[in-house]
């Protein structure tokens, strides 16, 4: 057997050290195996799991030795299939609609409105800029005020094609119909009304067939009214597109575009506020600083079938694709895509709730301070859900929580990071996380989870906590977490880190990850069972499958730590730094390009703990303990070709003793078994990593 350089000294001084047994028992030996395990292949407790690399879509379960389906699966007839299996994407367009059509979140360009039906109305009052003073008459008006103020309650008020230049107030209930919104515009008369206003007295009111253009308010809906719009197109609102306050509305097939920030305020394309339902289905809102926003603890917003684009900042308000303020935002089978924004959607205050299901938030980008590029946020309190939806190309953070008491939950959903990053870490490996490209992430005591989810392809954290916030993955998988470089050109990216926060882990997947897959600092702490890591790579002389150190904590059971490069498990850093596996397994550990590959290292002070837990087949050493604690119990050691090294003042003692471990002791228990070692103990000093020294 060929053993890495730096090891060949170290190991030629074990020739003195007791031999193994060379056969293995004949079948299970102790007590059954765990859940997920089998003995059936080894004659000890290793984990069922598939043997080839999980294609897209899918992820490798413990227990399982077929790939499960994770993440967004049933793309229906609405998405496509991402070409590499991960869930579902939009039907992007080809090229921008044009202004008159709106875009569907189908990937469609439709008309808006029929120019070429049946027109107007039966009974209607028609009006009609092209009117001679002759033909005005009590259904024949020049002006839709004119109209307006001649018409009876319930009546209708039917618009022919033209240009009308007035600022019009509905004070009773009226049905106001177009030609088609293509053919009939509204034009400013002043520099500070609304385009169309419903006044006290205007309970039911019907807007379909026009275009408003450039008012201070396209339509705004108020005073307790209860609103239709149907096939409008709202460009170039000041301050907001449509605005509902104390009222219900209802806005369907339309186009709301290039809103605008007037007098320091809005640029919102459709908003709400004062105990105001509203409700948006097939529309398409291009441009504005937010597409939607909920602007009051009492709005309710309900988004269905919409199509929302490049929003961006206009200062000073900040941009976000749909955006609550402490009111409540439901968003099922739309598209949002192309913002410059803090994020597709975000959430803050505590009463502040936004749910999307069945949806696709695509390429979400910083722009300076006024647009943080996150895919969705919650922070001071908000609260986020995401179902089945899929979260692709957010510059800074897929889904992100953020504050004390903002929650994000996200279920059978897809976060792919972005193609390129632009964090540069310093020495510390931290960094701002806007423009890095990180998967999910909680921060300041929030919450976040993940239930049947996958993230994909992000840069530098899969998954990230820190200052308090806590972690719940189920049921997902973390897979390819993209390194990034900093000023120690150390290329690192973590499946999974928390420092000063608490993660738990139940039946998930950590799979190429680079330089470490799973880290606790600074007190952190992840707990939890079948946790599969595979497949950690490194470009240095440093890597591990899961690392403990500054005090982090790390317990797991029915856990498995497969092919990593350098070190399977790693505590440093100090006495109170752990790694407890239980009834878990560790195999298949590389070396670099310098040589280790050791199944576990122990140093600095810190501890293992290895409870039914099998470590074979690391290329180099099962267990070295570097000043450092550990507790075999029930542990079984194969095919090293040195199981076990105690330096740096560690040593080992066979007891089974179950009180607290001495200094650098190395408990092992008579039941812990040794099989086809190359030797069971090694002597002399075995060359670490830098990094473990330290």
């Amino acid at each position: 057997m060929a053993f890495p350089r730096r090891l060949l000294v170290a190991l030629a001084l074990v020739g003195c050290s007791s031999k193994d047994a060379t056969t293995p028992p004949s079948g299970p030996a102790g007590p059954d195996c765990p859940e997920g395990f089998s003995s059936a292949t080894r004659g000890f407790c290793t984990e069922i799991a598939p043997a080839d690399e999980c294609p897209g879509g899918t992820r490798p379960a413990i227990g399982k030795e077929t790939c499960a389906p994770v993440g967004w699966t049933n793309c229906s007839d609405t998405y496509a299939p991402d070409k590499d299996g991960w869930g579902c994407t939009d039907l992007a367009l080809q090229t921008a609609c044009s202004a008159e059509k709106r875009e569907t979140y189908e990937g469609d360009c439709v008309r808006i409105g029929d120019c070429s039906a049946a027109f107007p109305p039966a009974g209607a009052i028609l009006v009609d800029d092209d009117f001679t003073p002759a033909q005005i008459d009590a259904t024949h008006k020049k002006t839709i005020q004119e109209a307006v103020n001649a018409a009876a309650p319930g009546a209708t008020i039917a618009i022919e094609r033209g240009k009308y230049v007035e600022d019009v107030k509905v004070p009773k209930d009226l049905k106001i119909v177009g030609r088609c919104a293509e053919e009939v515009r509204i034009e400013p008369a002043s520099t500070t009304d609304p385009g169309i206003l419903t006044e006290p007295g205007a309970k039911y009111v019907e807007i379909r067939g026009v275009t408003v253009v450039g008012h201070v308010g396209g339509i705004s809906v108020f005073n307790g009214a209860n609103a239709k719009i149907d096939e409008v197109i709202i460009d170039s609102g000041k301050s907001f597109g449509i605005i509902v306050d104390q009222s219900t509305a209802t806005i369907k097939k339309s186009k709301v575009m290039g809103t605008v920030v007037f007098d320091n305020r809005g640029g919102w394309g459709i908003s709400a506020g004062g105990k105001s339902d509203v409700m948006i289905d097939e529309v398409n809102i291009v441009g504005g600083t937010s597409a939607v926003y909920a602007g009051t603890t009492d709005a309710t917003i309900s988004v269905l079938r919409t199509a929302v684009s490049e929003q961006a900042p206009q200062s000073p308000i900040r941009s976000a694709g749909m955006y609550s303020r402490g009111g409540r935002i439901t968003v099922e089978r739309s598209l949002l895509h192309d913002i410059v924004g803090d994020a597709a959607v975000g959430v803050e205050m505590p009463k502040g709730l936004v749910e999307v299901r069945n949806s696709v938030m695509r390429t979400i980008k910083v722009g300076g301070s006024l647009a943080r590029g996150y895919g969705g946020i919650a922070f001071n309190g908000g609260e986020l859900t995401v179902r089945d939806s899929a979260i692709i190309g957010a510059e800074s953070v897929g889904l992100a929580a953020r504050d004390s008491g903002s929650i994000v939950s996200a279920y059978g959903t897809v976060v792919r990071g972005p193609p390129k990053s632009s964090a540069v870490p310093d020495m510390g490996e931290t960094l701002t996380s806007e423009g890095a490209g990180i998967g999910v992430q909680a921060v300041g005591k929030a919450q976040l989870s993940l239930d049947d989810c996958a993230v994909i392809e992000p840069w530098g954290w899969g998954a990230y906590a820190d200052t308090g916030a806590t972690l719940d993955l189920k049921h997902s998988r973390i897979h390819a977490v993209r390194p990034l470089a900093g000023e120690r050109s150390t290329p690192f990216g973590f499946g999974l880190a928390v420092s000063g926060a608490a993660a738990t882990v139940d039946d998930v997947a950590i799979t190429k990850s680079t330089l470490t897959a799973v880290v606790a600092g600074k007190k952190g702490t992840i707990t939890g069972k079948a946790l599969y890591v595979r497949d950690v790579s490194t470009a240095t002389v440093f890597g591990a499958g899961i690392s403990a150190g500054e005090a982090g904590r790390i317990d797991l059971e029915r856990s498995a730590v497969v092919d990593t490069t350098v070190i399977g498990v790693l505590a440093t850093r100090g006495s109170d730094s752990t790694v407890r596996l239980v009834s878990s397994s560790v195999h298949a550990i590389r070396p670099a390009s310098d040589g280790f590959g050791i199944g576990a290292v122990i140093s600095n002070g810190s501890s293992v703990i290895f409870e039914g837990t099998a470590v074979y087949d690391a290329h180099a050493i099962g267990l070295v303990a570097n000043g450092g604690r550990a507790h075999l119990v029930n542990a079984v050691f194969a095919k090293h070709p040195v199981a076990l090294q105690a330096q740096g003042g560690s040593f080992i003692v066979e007891s089974d003793d179950t009180a607290e471990l001495a200094e650098n002791e190395v408990r092992v228990s008579a039941d812990s078994r040794f099989l086809e070692n190359g030797s069971r103990v090694g002597v002399g000093e075995v060359p670490l990593p830098e990094n473990v020294l330290k």
